[in-house]
């Protein structure tokens, strides 16, 4: 890669959207509220926890996901979708909507395994899927409100019969941070797989 491409590189990363942003973020704030509030409702002895324990159950079993393309997507699907729905107007309502059941499913997922398991459902959902969360959900606020700002745009010109404003929607920019995402997504996966098949991680099956 020349220094002109690089210089691209690192332009792409220019920072989001602020209103794109700060929709998705409150998207998902909300999303976590409600699964840490909706959890409270579950009982350790009832399905919730059957669910928990078959699930550690079965990975004592040997039944740990180790396949790089279950890893990959397990990390990406989010960002997939997210991604696709900026090239639609339905991405308006749909890109806050996937925010808010992201942030349902970590907090879901990780309430349910505390009040199963107190201080070590923490400790569980910490190794599970914290140190994945910590670098894949700021990744996904960057394709999220990127596909949003496209979106919103896409509808302006659609719908209103704007003219353009500014450059074109998906520009190469748009691009490049889109593939640069997904490449630090892939990278995390095969640290993730790395972990997965020593026996060292697991994949969580709620989120």
């Amino acid at each position: 890669m020349n220094k002109r491409n690089m210089f691209s590189a690192v332009k792409s990363f220019r920072p989001p959207c602020a209103a794109a942003l700060l929709v998705c973020a409150a998207a998902f704030v909300c999303g976590s509220a409600a699964g840490t509030f909706l959890s409270a409702g579950l009982r350790p002895d009832g399905w919730a926890g059957e669910a928990v324990s078959g699930y550690f159950a079965a990975l004592e079993n040997g039944g740990a996901v180790t396949d790089l393309a279950a890893v990959y997507w397990w990390l990406a699907k989010y960002h997939v979708l997210a991604f696709l729905l900026g090239f639609s107007m339905l991405g308006v309502p749909g890109i806050p909507a996937l925010s808010f059941a992201r942030g349902f499913s970590l907090s879901f997922t990780m309430a349910l395994l505390v009040r199963s398991y107190a201080a070590n459902g923490a400790i569980a959902g910490a190794l599970l899927f914290g140190a994945a969360a910590l670098f894949s959900v700021p990744l996904y606020f960057l394709i999220a409100s990127a596909a949003l700002e496209a979106s919103l745009e896409l509808t302006r010109r659609g719908l209103l019969l704007a003219p353009p404003n500014g450059p074109g929607i998906y520009t190469r920019p748009y691009f490049l941070k889109t593939i640069t995402v997904f490449l630090l997504l892939a990278m995390i996966a095969i640290g993730e797989r790395a972990l997965l098949s020593r026996g060292l991680l697991t994949l969580p099956v709620f989120i």
